[in-house]
């Protein structure tokens, strides 16, 4: 009988129709400024969001170059973003969880595969909370979503003082798109 309970949940778990929501991909540039005095910083940017409504789970990679110690940093991060839908403009705000390496140029030199995969000499480790917000406005609208322009801000703080910067902060403008999981969309998102 418990056989035929379980089996009976499971069936009926997996027949239920899949909750569909969409799919936020961008890329930007950005600029930053840090709590060390001469430190300024350049990243890449790459976002990519599992959105329901006015909430998504987000993974926010970043590749950039800080200016003290001629240092490559390789920011991973996970969080959330919450939205507000305003016509084809969206307003957001990302709270997350940052993991970042601080790789000097001499370590990448050194060994340059391994610098990639965080087990390098010299590297320094780092964890920290991050804050952004941004503004998304659809440009083109497709079948299946929009393609947008995106200007953002953000901030994170670092938990180990003495590896560098306790504090990041900058903004930047970028480019992305939607993609609705559902189907086809009428108009732009």
């Amino acid at each position: 009988m418990r056989r035929l309970l379980v089996t009976m949940v499971v069936l009926g778990a997996l027949g239920r129709p899949a909750l569909a929501g969409d799919l936020v991909i961008s890329g930007s540039l950005e600029g930053q400024d840090t709590s060390w005095a001469t430190d300024t910083a350049g990243y890449g940017l790459f976002l990519a969001d599992y959105r329901r409504g006015f909430w998504s789970v987000s993974f926010l990679g970043k590749l950039g170059y800080g200016t003290v110690d001629e240092r490559v940093m390789e920011y991973l991060d996970v969080g959330a973003r919450f939205w507000k839908q305003l016509g084809r403009t969206s307003l957001y705000l990302r709270p997350g969880l940052v993991h970042q390496h601080e790789i000097p140029r001499e370590s990448i030199e050194a060994g340059p595969f391994s610098t990639i995969i965080g087990v390098g000499d010299g590297i320094r480790h780092r964890a920290g909370l991050s804050a952004g917000a941004g503004v998304i406005v659809a440009v083109i609208p497709y079948r299946y979503g929009s393609f947008f322009a995106i200007a953002h801000a953000d901030t994170a703080y670092f938990f180990e003082n003495d590896k560098g910067p306790s504090l990041y902060w900058g903004g930047g403008l970028g480019i992305g798109f939607t993609y609705d999981l559902s189907g086809p969309q009428d108009g732009a998102r």
